[in-house]
């Protein structure tokens, strides 16, 4: 009501939890509609995470009832104008009432970086993508439409400033309510509030494919007058490192950041500028793209490189800045631009990193990496050893009990830690002695147990737990199943249930998954099974294609959205050649028209892990040396 200007035009709001529910929720006028575990929890036995996703679900279908409900997209091709939206008002919301979660810092972690991932893809489409019939609409419910969208939303934000940005909506809702609208309405709304050009500024960003990198080209410093002159160029980025024919030039607002300075904004609306920033000294640091704002990428001079990665280890860049420097250097390694032994010398120079956020960007890097060298038994073993090492300062910050009083961010860099703990100091002898009390005590005291287990941590024990012990822990695992009270708690153990290392538990994990899980959650055992190891991803693919039939007629009445789940679940951690062309073939046989977009970016992912994995080998990675000094630096 305060943000829009418009009150709430219904004379009432209900929410329902529904106990099997295809979709997150449903914005419903009136009646918004949720998965149970999207609305429902115990606030004294919920983690940080489920919390934030309640928060968060139900600001964004709230959010929906103006936009989409009061003022609708006018097709299928602008349905960014729902979900972008909403996604971005999501996170507006949840920041004003919850200050401490940090959210818009979250939002870079996890908004920003799947579109990115998404739209570096060949396969990708447009924010406004054209929908020629009704079949095709559910393949546009994805990070385009939902993340770029809001991510186009928040760099819209940045550059108008929240008056002006406020009061094109306002003026947006009350031209167009109880009607449709088109993208072209809402920048014309926005343009009349501010006084810019928007459609100009935002056509490529909407219309076009993909999304920029910036690469500077070359750098001088003009010691006379105190600047730092650079080339700049920018082209559209694929993750795969081919080059691309696409004449397409984005308007990008560039705002940079140096030490205790941020930027006006420069648009840059051709293929090259130069830009002169003052610094004092050569050895300075610059960031491009100040607060990761801008829907880009950025590949770095390697001096300018190794001031910023600097300056992130003496804590002098922002959160965000961090995770923008993570997120691109994972990216630009993957394209060729940077080599693997860099972007490992930035991950292992944040030892003393004590940001919940910036852990889960390396966490997500790191785990990415562990999945695609796990092929070479000796290589593996270095970068775990290495990992663990890293990893060693924040576990002893955090340890294993939350304290009284205890702020949101220990928390939550707890969580993390313990993600990582679980896949690299699992054989720990003192991590899984202290693991296995605590799982026993669990079990023995449930529902009464958060005490000794938080459920913060809860799902990374039952990881530990199942990846050393033995069939009893396992068989324990499926007594708490029939124990838990909520679906939330369930689906910790669905997740972790796979991790076990007996081949014959993951095959029975798989099969009981297919046969007794409920639909909207059955696909979490077989991500558990298939994200385990080397074993885990061929049992859970091989076990898709031998029971294709079966999971065709689970499927048959469903959302193609689950399906499109359970394609991912099973092939998403394979990293082989052999095996990306298994994928491919299997698919060109048995193709599933509703779920083509999703096959298709699948396979281009692999296929891109494939090539990682081979850029590893041909790097100083493959060299013992590289890790003996490595291990210097941890230590």
């Amino acid at each position: 009501d305060d943000f829009f200007k418009i009150p709430y035009p219904l004379p009432k709001l209900d929410m329902i939890a529904i106990p099997e529910f295809a979709s997150g929720a449903m914005e419903n006028w009136g009646l918004v509609t949720y998965r149970e575990v999207a609305l429902l929890l115990d606030k004294d036995k919920a983690s940080i995470a489920q919390k934030q996703r309640v928060c968060q679900v139900i600001t964004h279908e709230l959010a929906h009832q103006w936009f989409g409900n009061l003022v609708t997209m006018k097709w299928w091709d602008d349905l960014w104008l729902n979900e972008g939206f909403a996604c971005w008002m999501e996170t507006y919301v949840a920041d004003l009432l919850f200050p401490e979660w940090n959210m818009w810092k979250m939002f870079v972690t996890d908004t920003q970086l799947p579109a990115l991932q998404l739209d570096s893809l060949k396969s990708s489409h447009p924010i406004q993508v054209p929908i020629a019939r009704a079949e095709e609409v559910q393949q546009v419910f994805d990070a385009i439409s939902y993340c770029k969208g809001a991510s186009v939303v928040r760099m819209l934000y940045s550059i108008l400033g929240h008056e002006d940005f406020q009061k094109g909506l306002q003026n947006y809702m009350n031209k167009h309510k109880y009607a449709n609208a088109e993208t072209f309405d809402l920048w014309d709304a926005w343009s009349n509030a501010s006084g810019r050009n928007v459609r100009e500024i935002m056509s490529a960003w909407t219309e076009k494919v993909g999304y920029p990198i910036l690469t500077v080209k070359s750098e001088n410093y003009d010691e006379r007058n105190g600047k730092l002159c650079l080339v700049i160029e920018q082209r559209r980025f694929l993750e795969d490192g081919s080059d691309t024919n696409e004449q397409t030039i984005w308007n990008i607002p560039i705002v940079y950041r140096t030490k205790g300075k941020t930027s006006e904004t420069v648009m840059m609306s051709e293929r090259k500028i130069e830009l002169a920033i003052p610094l004092s000294s050569k050895s300075d640091w610059v960031k491009l793209n100040a607060s990761q704002n801008m829907l880009i990428r950025v590949c770095y001079t390697d001096n300018m490189m190794q001031n910023i990665s600097k300056a992130a280890n003496e804590n002098e860049i922002e959160t965000e800045d961090k995770v923008g420097l993570i997120n691109d250097s994972f990216a630009l390694v993957k394209a060729g631009h940077m080599k693997p032994e860099n972007l490992l010398r930035l991950i292992f120079s944040f030892k003393h990193e004590k940001c919940s956020i910036v852990w889960q960007a390396l966490e997500t890097v790191l785990i990415s990496l562990d999945n695609v060298i796990l092929d070479d038994e000796e290589l593996h073993e270095l970068f775990k050893h290495s990992v663990s090492k890293l990893i060693g300062p924040s576990f002893e910050r955090v340890g294993w009990e939350r304290k009284k009083e205890e702020d949101y961010a220990t928390t939550s860099l707890r969580s993390t830690i313990f993600k990582l703990i679980a896949k690299f100091n699992f054989e720990d002898e003192t991590i899984l002695k202290i693991s296995l009390e605590k799982f026993y005590s669990y079990v023995k005291l449930y529902p009464n147990a958060s005490a000794v287990l938080p459920s913060d941590i809860v799902s990374s024990v039952y990881e530990i737990v199942l990846r050393k012990g033995s069939r009893k822990e396992f068989e324990m695992m499926f007594e708490l199943l029939g124990k838990v009270e909520t679906n939330a708690e369930k689906i910790q153990i669905y997740l972790a249930i796979g991790s076990t290392s007996a081949l014959e538990m993951k095959r029975q994990v798989l099969k009981w998954a297919l046969s007794d899980v409920i639909l909207q959650d059955f696909f979490y055992p077989i991500k558990s099974v298939s994200s385990s190891g080397k074993d885990g991803q061929n049992l859970a693919w091989d076990f898709f294609k031998e029971n294709f039939t079966t999971f065709m007629a689970k499927l048959l009445s469903a959302s193609s959205s689950l399906m499109n789940a359970c394609i991912m679940c099973s092939c998403m951690y394979i990293s082989t050649s052999d095996k990306a062309e298994d994928v491919a073939m299997f698919f060109e046989k048995n193709p599933l028209p509703n779920s083509n977009r999703k096959i298709a970016q699948i396979i281009e992912k692999i296929r891109i892990n494939c090539e990682l994995w081979s850029k590893v080998q041909n790097s100083q990675l493959s060299e013992n040396a590289f890790w003996e000094g490595v291990g210097k630096d941890i230590l």
